[in-house]
């Protein structure tokens, strides 16, 4: 029909057409494949057997969903598909079941690989722990839509580091990655995964306990997708920058990737392809995790605080938030991420630091490499040989040492005398024929000898020759500037010798450069020389292959044209012998007008005779299908006989080079384990020195210990000594200390007394002041009523002159705290009793040590009278 079609210039529409519908089909076997696997996994035994043996409901659990959870799964893929902008569209529905099925694989991976070994690690079940790690390393790969490498991928592969499935790498390399994707043979249905095998593979070896926490972890898989979709978050995994191959969408970059308001309102298609973009993000994490962790730890799993501590820290920071994380870290044992963080957001800052610990270390291992070759380069460089370092890929060169080996020529003449003989009966000849020998390896001892001692003072010259030019060197130097103080002497001598090494540089290198293109030469005739080999080995068998197919062939045509005669013979015979019936019935009923009955006999024959020739028929077609099929089976066989002795030269070419390679290497390692066991030798001498050596400072040792215990019993002597005149010093100072003490008191008392007796005594003068005072206003009262009555009475009375001024001066000679100011002098009349009086009290009320305390009562007088 195909052939009728009259639009052969849009033919491009039927095949996309074709592969939407091979899209959808695909995508459509693989979901429901998955949905009844997973059902199917809460049985404890092998599902796998199972198949076709039953009724499918029979073998599927209600707690991994069953029979329901199948319809519900089927139900709400159509209504998404009805839900679609375009539903009739197969590009917009292919695409939609290609990302739910990739969904639905990617779910199961990310169970399978973060959270079912979590739940199992936290559980303490390190058996069930172990089987789903060492399970899914066969089992996860084969669901996953990387490329399945064969034998045809890997002898013609696509150069690093494109991947065969990426756009530029089918741009640049169209039949690379085309073997790469779909094989030499692309026609041949090989790559349908095995989904059921792959799942039950994974949970294998496990408990009903154990599935029970698995199918937990399943369902928490998709609660983490319910969150990322209500959290309004985009999500993809990270790519290199640069890449072209939007992994997110299906090949198509210039996709819309923003992300919306709500998860009712967003479309389907986006909604899938960030659900797929969060579990690659997972996926991501957890490989790159596991290469950290054995990179570093050299385990399976580690513990992420190095990892995620600087990571939330990061993420607490972008949001503003990182004083309050610094709290909740500080008040928690438990690391945890910022409050409020999307779990898009934790992941992609977890596997952001992942990287950029990766990188140090790549950055790392470079510069070890950098700083290897470097090092080979200057050894290389600075070596005392006048050759040219030609051989710069090769390993350092061992010390160069003087170790001669001890000549076994006594043991081995006496092992030659004594050999295959018990008793010493030595015949003339014998003992010539050893006698010579001995002396051949006296003189080949001696000749040994001497070529070791040559080059060891070859090498001896050659050093102290290279010494003596730097010496040259350095005094041509020192000539020319003194000669010449100015620096261009100096500048001209350097880069003459920068010139001398950069031809030498030149000439090392233009070496290099010959050797690399002899080594081309030579890998290019071995090339020749092995297809040449190869052609001649296999030209006889593709020979016979070929000459074996054409008579094969002529037989296949052979036998076509037999069947057709034979079946034409019989035909024929089968005619013959009906025609021949047909004239004996004729004569036998004879021939009448109603031929019914005949006609009803000759049916009957021919219809039993025509179910025998079309079982026949069938017989000789199930012959002939069968003899198709060994006839491809044999080629297959053939062919995969030619692909293994193939390999099978390839890996013994391989060997004899690894043989050839070994066997130098084994000279190699002859010439070191010569020098090895020269150098052990000599090591057992030293080792016999060191030997007495180390005895000889270990008696010393012993000594120094004697002396010093000794010294450490006569310090501890001296020590308990000192102590106990410490410890006397220490009393006397205790008892000076209280006798000082004593002594503060004693002195303390004594000036509070003293302060008590200047404080009266301070009291008494105040008191006798204010007495003077009053006295002194006496006085002059008195020397004023004096004065009146002199001038009344005249001169006939007698009197007594007081000189107020004396009176002044005596105040002033006992008291001299106090001020006066004297007044004029006066005179009246005293009696020389008053006076005496006067005396005598105020010379006892102003001595404080006679004890009296001045009252009112007691308080100085002065009696003055008038004498008539």
């Amino acid at each position: 029909q195909f052939k009728t079609i009259p639009l052969i210039p849009y033919f491009s529409n039927f095949a996309e057409a074709l592969h939407h519908t091979l899209q959808i089909v695909s995508a459509l076997h693989d979901i429901i494949y998955y949905l009844v696997s997973f059902s199917r996994l809460g049985n404890a035994d092998n599902s796998c057997s199972c198949i076709g043996r039953g009724a499918p409901d029979s073998h599927l659990t209600a707690d991994w969903g069953g029979s329901e959870g199948i319809g519900a799964e089927l139900l709400k893929i159509q209504h998404q598909v009805d839900r679609l902008s375009n539903p009739s569209s197969p590009e917009f529905v292919g695409r939609l079941l290609q990302l739910r099925r990739q969904v639905l694989l990617l779910q199961f991976d990310t169970a399978v690989r973060h959270l079912i070994r979590e739940a199992f690690l936290s559980s303490g079940d390190a058996a069930a722990f172990q089987s789903v790690s060492d399970n899914m390393a066969t089992a996860l790969p084969l669901l996953s839509d990387s490329i399945q490498t064969d034998v045809f991928s890997l002898t013609l592969p696509v150069p690093q580091p494109l991947e065969a499935q990426s756009c530029q790498a089918q741009m640049m390399y169209p039949w690379r990655s085309f073997i790469g994707c779909h094989g030499l043979l692309p026609l041949h249905v090989w790559d349908v995964p095995p989904i059921e095998y792959c799942m039950q593979l994974c949970l294998s070896g496990l408990s009903d306990r154990s599935r029970l926490q698995a199918n937990a972890a399943i369902l928490g898989v998709s609660l983490l997708m319910e969150d990322v979709l209500n959290s309004g978050r985009e999500a993809e995994p990270v790519r290199l920058h640069g890449n072209k191959d939007d992994l997110l969408h299906d090949g198509k970059p210039n996709e819309v990737k923003g992300f919306f308001i709500s998860y009712q309102k967003a479309l389907l298609i986006q909604v899938q392809s960030v659900l797929k973009g969060f579990l690659l993000l997972m996926k991501q994490l957890q490989v790159f995790k596991e290469s950290w962790a054995r990179r570093r730890l050299g385990v399976e799993v580690s513990c992420t605080d190095e990892i995620f501590y600087p990571s939330m820290k990061s993420l607490a920071q972008q949001m503003g938030k990182e004083r309050d994380y610094e709290i909740l870290v500080y008040g928690t044992q438990s690391l945890l991420p910022p409050p409020g963080a999307a779990e898009v957001d934790v992941k992609t800052w977890q596997l952001h630091k992942l990287l950029e610990s990766t990188e140090c270390d790549m950055i790392r291992m470079v510069q070890r490499r950098i700083n290897r070759e470097l090092t080979l380069v200057v050894s290389e460089r600075t070596r005392q040989d006048t050759h040219l370092p030609t051989e710069l890929w090769k390993k350092v060169p061992l010390k160069y040492s003087l170790s001669p080996e001890r000549p076994q020529i006594v043991e081995t003449f006496i092992q030659q005398l004594m050999d295959g003989v018990e008793e010493l009966r030595v015949s003339q000849g014998h003992l010539q024929q050893c006698l010579t020998h001995l002396g051949s390896s006296l003189m080949e001892r001696e000749c040994c000898c001497f070529l070791l001692y040559s080059q060891f003072y070859e090498r001896i010259l050659q050093q102290e020759t290279q010494l003596l030019y730097q010496r040259e060197q350095v005094h041509v130097l020192d000539c020319h500037l003194n000669r010449q103080p100015s620096s261009t002497c100096y500048w001209q001598f350097m880069y003459n010798k920068v010139s001398v090494l950069c031809r030498g540089m030149m000439l090392e290198i233009s070496a290099l450069q010959a050797q690399v293109a002899h080594l081309e030469e030579e890998r290019t005739s071995l090339e020749e020389q092995f297809s040449l080999k190869f052609k001649e080995r296999y030209d006889l068998l593709v020979r016979q292959l070929f000459s074996t197919c054409i008579q094969l062939k002529a037989r296949l045509d052979e036998y076509h044209r037999q069947m057709e005669r034979d079946v034409s013979e019989i035909v024929n015979r089968t005619r013959e012998e009906g025609v021949d019936r047909i004239i004996k019935l004729k004569k036998k009923y004879g021939c009448t007008k109603d031929d019914n009955s005949l006609a009803l006999t000759l049916v009957h024959e021919l219809s039993q005779e025509n179910s025998w020739l079309t079982a026949l028929l069938c017989k000789l077609k199930a012959w002939n299908r069968w003899r198709l099929v060994v006839d491809d089976t044999t080629f297959c066989f053939a062919q995969r006989e030619i692909t293994s002795r193939t390999e099978a030269l390839r890996v013994k070419m391989i060997a004899e080079e690894e043989v050839l390679f070994l066997q130098e290497e084994l000279d190699v390692a002859r010439q070191v384990l010569t020098r090895c066991q020269a150098e052990c030798s000599s090591t057992k001498k030293k080792k016999k020195v060191l030997h007495s050596t180390s005895a000889q400072e270990a008696r010393s040792r012993q000594e120094l210990d004697t002396y010093r215990v000794q010294s450490l019993e006569q310090m501890r002597a001296d020590m308990e000594d000192r102590e106990r005149q410490l410890q006397v010093l220490s009393e006397q100072l205790d008892r000076g200390s209280r006798m000082n003490q004593l002594e503060r008191q004693r002195s303390a008392r004594e000036i509070r007394q003293v302060r008590g007796r200047l404080h009266q005594e301070h009291c008494l003068k105040q008191e006798a002041f204010q007495q003077v005072d009053k006295l002194k206003n006496q006085v002059n009262n008195m020397e004023a009523a004096l004065s009146t009555c002199t001038s009344t009475t005249g001169t006939g009375l007698p009197h007594i002159s007081w000189n107020k001024e004396r009176a002044s001066l005596w105040i002033w000679d006992n008291f001299p705290d106090r001020q006066f100011t004297p007044s004029r002098p006066c005179t009246c009349s005293v009696a020389g009793q008053i006076r005496s009086h006067y005396t005598q009290s105020v010379s006892r009320w102003s001595s404080p040590s006679a004890g009296m305390v001045p009252t009112t009562g007691s308080s100085l007088y002065l009696h003055l009278s008038a004498v008539g």
